[in-house]
């Protein structure tokens, strides 16, 4: 059993009932201080692999060599996953496919953070007010051309964990599977 399947068969059923979430993924890498840190993302169905695109100047593009962990939660069905990756970078060819497909605004940030400030950087005040005016007035220099920034992850799980919540008097269902030796092991857990 291939816990990429089931996962995405439990996405599909969310996205039928509309779940907003359903798209969206918890994104966890490690600081420089050891500390997790976590944001939301776009969690991509990329050929049956998982896959996230991002930009090589935000600081998780250097922290994802320590290893990354993702989390979903889709209350429309009930369930978690927790997972377990490490990752490579995706073809350059993919990202500048999809990054044509990029709505103007986020075309904008992606070309901001390559000539301006990278990814999280701290603004100044009057930047910070500016910020909106300054992306509206930014011309593109091909709105075709995705920067050499624009990146991606292609995400190779050896870990999945999901929780299935029951109510009424049900306990809930946990289940865990670890990728050994190419074969998914799996186990169930106490929830």
């Amino acid at each position: 059993m291939n816990p990429l399947d089931t996962f995405f068969l439990d996405q599909a059923r969310a996205k039928e009932l509309d779940d907003p979430t359903a798209a969206l993924c918890v994104f966890i890498t490690k600081e420089s201080d050891g500390y997790p840190t976590g944001r939301t993302l776009v969690l991509r169905n990329i050929d049956g692999q998982l896959g996230v695109f991002i930009n090589k100047s935000s600081p998780k593009w250097n922290q994802k060599g320590e290893g990354i962990s993702l989390q979903t939660y889709w209350p429309s069905v009930a369930i978690q996953y927790r997972i377990k990756a490490s990752c490579v970078a995706l073809d350059p060819k993919l990202i500048k496919q999809s990054w044509k497909q990029r709505p103007e605004t986020p075309k904008k940030l992606d070309w901001f953070y390559q000539r301006a400030k990278p990814q999280s950087a701290n603004l100044e005040p009057e930047e910070a007010t500016n910020l909106e005016k300054t992306l509206k007035e930014l011309i593109l220099p091909d709105k075709s051309e995705a920067p050499d920034l624009a990146a991606g992850l292609l995400l190779e799980p050896f870990e999945f964990e999901k929780l299935e919540l029951r109510s009424g008097d049900l306990p809930h269902n946990r289940e865990k599977f670890v990728l050994v030796a190419d074969n998914w092991q799996h186990y169930s857990m106490v929830p």
